[in-house]
């Protein structure tokens, strides 16, 4: 888990960027991504009930997409709201798959 400045917490924030925001659909995952005005990237994970209706599910998901971003974290441009929504797809993935595809976003998009 990254620290609490790392991360969008604020109901306004998500709806900014969900407003403003650009998008890129994966196969796991939907990435909406905004610039904002500190010098630093902030992330979010949104796992819904849609995706599954078991929470050790959601969390598992959850949990795999925070750790592969805080590890993959120097790989972003600076100066990025990033949130990254899950999909339904995503409860049936490994670890190695959620990695591989967030891994995609960071090298081929968003760097």
């Amino acid at each position: 888990m990254l620290p609490k400045e790392r991360r969008i917490c604020l109901k306004r924030d998500f709806e900014h960027i969900f407003s403003s925001g650009r998008s890129i659909n994966g196969k796991l995952f939907r990435l909406k991504f905004l610039k904002n005005s500190l010098s630093l990237n902030r992330f979010a994970v949104v796992v819904s009930s849609k995706v599954s209706k078991k929470a050790v599910i959601r969390n598992r998901v959850r949990r795999r997409a925070w750790a592969t971003i805080a590890a993959m974290d120097s790989g972003f441009k600076n100066n990025l709201d990033v949130v990254l929504i899950a999909l339904k797809e995503a409860s049936q993935a490994d670890f190695p798959m959620i990695r591989s595809e967030i891994s995609f976003f960071i090298n081929k998009r968003l760097s």
